[in-house]
């Protein structure tokens, strides 16, 4: 993978719908509907625990703490898919 020079634990791949944050793994496919190839914005910040509960990802959002690919993302059930990029508190989330 390419991450433009860019390591570190702040950085998420996804990828084969596997993802690795801090050394710890989670199944992406569990967490999405059966058949949809997307994860929700807020369920994606809870999964990986940079959100506690589902409203403090909600308030994440509102607030525009959460950038999807550069720009504040407002929507909080945003379908989030592959080759996006979601910055949050800092630490980038690559979805490959």
């Amino acid at each position: 993978r390419n991450d433009g020079g860019k390591t570190g634990s702040n950085y998420l791949w996804i990828s084969n719908r596997k993802e690795t944050w801090n050394g710890a793994q989670f199944d992406v496919a569990s967490k999405c509907k059966q058949g949809e190839e997307y994860i929700e914005l807020i369920k994606l910040l809870k999964v990986l625990n940079i959100a506690e509960s589902g409203a403090l990802a909600q308030i994440l959002v509102t607030n525009g703490e959460v950038k999807r690919n550069n720009v504040v993302e407002l929507r909080k059930r945003a379908k989030i898919r592959r080759g996006e990029t979601i910055e949050v508190l800092g630490q980038i989330i690559n979805i490959e």
